[in-house]
């Protein structure tokens, strides 16, 4: 873990260029980018469809390696060392990533055993992440009842529950109306600030 004043996330002269395929020519996604993010920021990615966006989030969460440059999360590098660069991470996605037919409880304890976390421990980061994204109320309901608004915010407390260090965003409000939207981005702050969670 890096220490206070050393970036979270350091990418020097990264760029991502995907091979031609039968269908398509060689495409550029993106070119020489060199960003920091220190611990307990919140940095916003703003571009239109195809700029590269999920392309960097890719990268940062080892999913994809760079074509060039180098990128490096907590000091290590993702594309090498996905396992240990994911264990300090939290992922939410365009779309929910739950189970719509199991409860709310049912999705955030299978999460957090997926994550190693079991018995009591693991009741506790479920209330914590419940009342974090302030919910505590719907734990039973099943996903497939909630609103739009709601399963992001289950999904925000899915990505937080084993406490990462870094939360990606991939689109986070993608569908939800602009009272929804504000809501969300209100309680990702708050969750940053109480958390420290860098975004």
């Amino acid at each position: 873990m890096p220490a206070t004043n050393e970036p979270i996330v350091s990418l020097r002269s990264v760029g991502r260029t995907y091979r031609a395929t039968r269908r398509a020519p060689a495409r550029e996604a993106l070119r020489s980018v060199t960003l920091d993010f220190r611990p307990g920021e919140w940095v916003a990615l703003l571009g239109p469809n195809g700029a590269g966006k999920s392309t960097l989030l890719r990268m940062i969460a080892g999913v994809e390696p760079p074509s060039i440059g180098e990128v490096f999360v907590l000091g290590l590098t993702p594309s090498l060392q996905a396992p240990d660069v994911r264990r300090s991470l939290g992922i939410v996605f365009q779309q929910p990533a739950l189970d719509a037919l199991l409860t709310v409880r049912e999705n955030l304890r299978l999460f957090g055993a997926m994550h190693g976390i079991s018995g009591g421990a693991l009741d506790d980061a479920v209330r914590d992440a419940a009342r974090d994204a302030g919910f505590e109320d719907r734990l039973d309901d099943r996903v497939r009842t909630l609103s739009g608004g709601w399963k992001r915010r289950v999904d925000l407390a899915r990505a937080v529950l084993p406490g990462p260090q870094l939360l990606l965003a991939d689109a986070p409000t993608t569908g939800l109306d602009h009272t929804a939207s504000a809501d969300f981005l209100d309680l990702l702050d708050d969750l940053r600030r109480r958390r420290s969670t860098s975004i």
